[in-house]
């Protein structure tokens, strides 16, 4: 009896642990009282703001934008690095085949999804305006990026 009740009060505090570790700020900043953060270039935080995280990978890439009636901006990431997070997480996949990471470029982090796109054989990376606007990217711009996969 004694070893049940040990087992459900570990098991009740890591859930616990879980639940809170969910609802942190991805910044590990403080939140304001509407919930965002007070953090000032923390993009979009606490989407995929989960404690547990995957490979890191740090690669240059050039933003490009798709040609529509709308505008999007993208960065394609490189074939071994999408090569590798296909192997590692290719089974973690979400909608469309979306691998969810958190991400850095330069001061702005935020989360969100990379794509696979079967026309340029790797994942492609979207790129929010605020992020653009905040970094001084433009089409052909040339910037670092810091990915982690969110498990």
């Amino acid at each position: 009896m004694e070893n049940y009740f040990s087992t459900l009060k570990t098991e009740l505090l890591y859930r616990r642990s879980w639940r809170s570790c969910r609802h942190r700020p991805m910044s590990g900043g403080r939140r304001t009282r509407n919930g965002r953060s007070a953090e000032p270039n923390s993009v979009g935080i606490g989407r995929y703001g989960h404690c547990v995280t995957g490979a890191r990978y740090e690669f240059s890439a050039q933003v490009w934008e798709t040609q529509g009636k709308v505008a999007w901006y993208f960065v394609s990431l490189p074939e071994a690095v999408a090569d590798e997070i296909e192997e590692r997480y290719g089974h973690r996949t979400g909608g469309f085949g979306s691998v969810r990471v958190h991400v850095v470029i330069g001061s702005s982090r935020w989360s969100t999804s990379l794509f696979p796109d079967k026309s340029l054989g790797t994942y492609v990376l979207p790129v929010k305006k605020a992020v653009r606007v905040a970094e001084g990217l433009d089409t052909g711009s040339t910037t670092v990026i810091e990915i982690t996969v969110a498990l």
